[in-house]
């Protein structure tokens, strides 16, 4: 059992010497046996969907309305009604390939399979959204049925390509209660997860400035900047499939679990440190014969963990923050995925809570990316001509300047939750500087129109400080019952795309956007975002999940219900 806690010759594997302690070599070891490269894979495996998601939210509807106009009349209409159907088809795609997902048993995992399904569907259908109507061409140009093919067109492609996308997403995010057993280094999986994601917002923006200088005609800015996004998230991908192998990290990941459980008892609470001092004790799982049968589960044939109930009522993860295992008894946990299978979520309080936080935080990014566009050119009048002519630099610029701040706060994130000691003091946090640039943005005018560069950075940590704890929620709610979690994070993703989606579709196609209403603008941009936050921290503050002294408190009551 190479690198974990007790090896069956009864040696402390990859420890050193410190006085008369031995420890691990490093603090994850006993909880996983990630490499820095299978860090760094599961970083860039969401960077295909990362990419293309950055053009779908900042440029897809600008450039349905303003540049590929689908219909001369209505195209704001229509446009609306593109996003619409790609998010319903993205709904509806990932609880579904979620739920196959936690059935699939192959060679080569549970989730690598539809990583690579999604991923063909990305790269082949993202290309076709920003090209003329290929099937338009083979029509007479005075034909009827050319408006109605061309709808046709612009709907079946975004439709597929976010079926695609949520395959990539939902095998990609359910990895992670999989591959460690740590709480600390399962939020740092999904930090680097979301960094990537507003490195590639930055790369996308800072690429399609550089379009928008170098290259003069819209069409084809928007047409390269596909391309390059393509070409980019394609190697990343593979890069991901090769650094991660999920079927040997997974396996490693139940033994890490056993070795831990064999080794402890149910009812303390033990620093890593003791563990390595009793190793010359606690030698192997025959010297704790109560915990022989009860925690050391079998293996299916499958190689899965299927322990009997008490094995399966243990949940165990490392806060790296207090540098302890933390150990509470639940109803339901592990990695035995018999014990929860998908209906049994929706008994579970907390899964509604977590789902409509996460909703509320993709809301809060999603509109207000997707409109931001329309309120610099329309609320702010940045544009010094026709947008059908030449797209306004500050398209770019100010985009920019947002997501960057995104990306330092995700890289620090960790850092300043446990700073603050508490997640739900995190996005407290994140709410203020969110409301702060949402208040900004409903008064500025255009003659100060530069200060929307401050309100960007504002709205960059706030956006990113939510969207990372509301993922960091998600994972604590699932804890270690990653078999199924692909469900979990099915439905949540199905909520997201489909709410996302309505309201787009609303603002898009009512007379108010149509005329260009300022106020309707501001509030599209500013005040439904904002609100999507506010309503996910008042459920942050109702939710089990974020203050450790509390989980602390109830699995020490729990432990003093049980010993009596």
């Amino acid at each position: 059992m190479d690198g974990s806690l007790i090896s069956e010759d009864g040696e402390f594997a990859k420890s050193k010497q410190n006085g008369d302690h031995r420890v691990p070599a490093n603090k994850y070891e006993l909880f996983d046996s990630l490499t820095n490269v299978n860090v760094i894979a599961y970083g860039v495996g969401h960077f295909l969907n990362d990419l293309t998601a950055a053009v779908w939210f900042n440029y897809l509807l600008y450039c349905l309305t303003y540049v590929i106009v689908i219909d001369p009349v209505d195209a704001a209409k229509y446009a609306g009604l593109v996003i619409l159907s790609g998010q319903i088809a993205d709904a509806i795609a990932t609880p579904i390939g979620g739920a196959l997902s936690d059935k699939t048993r192959t060679r080569f995992g549970k989730r690598t399979p539809w990583y690579v399904v999604g991923t063909i569907l990305v790269v082949v259908c993202f290309l076709f959204i920003f090209q003329d109507c290929i099937f338009c061409k083979l029509l007479p140009d005075d034909s009827d049925s050319v408006k109605a093919v061309r709808i046709f067109y612009y709907i079946l492609f975004p439709s597929l390509f976010n079926v695609g996308w949520a395959f990539i997403q939902i095998a990609h995010m359910s990895l992670v209660p999989s591959l460690t057993v740590s709480r600390t280094r399962r939020d740092s999986l999904n930090n680097l997860r979301n960094t990537f994601t507003y490195v590639a917002n930055i790369f996308v923006l800072v690429f399609a400035l550089l379009l928008f200088i170098i290259v003069s005609e819209p069409r084809k800015q928007f047409e390269y900047l596909a391309y390059v996004v393509i070409g980019i998230g394609a190697f990343t991908s593979i890069f991901f499939l090769s650094g991660v192998n999920e079927p040997s990290l997974t396996k490693e990941c139940h033994l890490k679990l056993s070795n831990i459980k064999s080794s402890i008892h149910l009812q303390s609470l033990i620093d890593p440190q003791d563990l390595a001092a009793n190793a010359g004790i606690i030698q192997t799982k025959k010297d704790i014969p109560e915990l022989e049968d009860k925690f050391v589960p079998e293996k299916n044939e499958n190689g899965e963990g299927e322990g009997g109930e008490e094995e399966n009522n243990l949940e165990l993860s490392f806060d790296e923050s207090e540098n302890k295992v933390r150990r509470s008894i639940i109803g339901r946990g592990s990695l035995g995925e018999r014990i929860m299978n998908w209906t049994e979520w929706f008994k579970e309080r907390d899964f509604y809570i977590y789902g409509i936080v996460y909703m509320s935080a993709r809301i809060t990014v999603n509109v207000c990316s997707s409109m931001l566009q329309f309120y610099l050119v329309n609320v702010l009048q940045v544009a010094k001509e026709d947008v059908q002519k030449e797209t306004p630099l500050e398209l770019g610029l100010i985009p920019i300047c947002m997501y960057s701040s995104s990306v330092l706060t995700s890289i620090f994130l960790t850092r300043i939750c446990t700073f603050l000691g508490n997640k739900k003091y995190t996005y407290t946090l994140g709410l203020v500087f969110v409301l702060g640039a949402a208040g900004s943005l409903m008064v500025l005018t255009p003659e100060y129109k530069n200060l929307v560069y401050l309100s960007a950075l504002a709205l960059g940590f706030g956006q990113s400080t939510c969207l990372n704890t509301a993922l960091n929620f998600i994972s604590d709610v699932i804890g270690l019952r990653g078999t199924s979690g692909a469900f979990v994070f099915g439905a949540y993703s199905f909520t997201d795309k489909f709410s996302n989606g309505i309201i787009l579709y609303l603002a898009m196609a009512s007379d108010l956007f149509k005329n260009k209403d300022e106020m309707f603008l501001r509030v599209i941009t500013a005040v439904i975002p904002a609100s999507a936050a506010v309503l996910g921290w008042a459920l942050v503050l109702a939710g089990s999940h974020g203050a450790r002294a509390l989980e602390r408190k109830k699995c020490e009551e729990r432990n003093s219900i049980r010993r009596g």
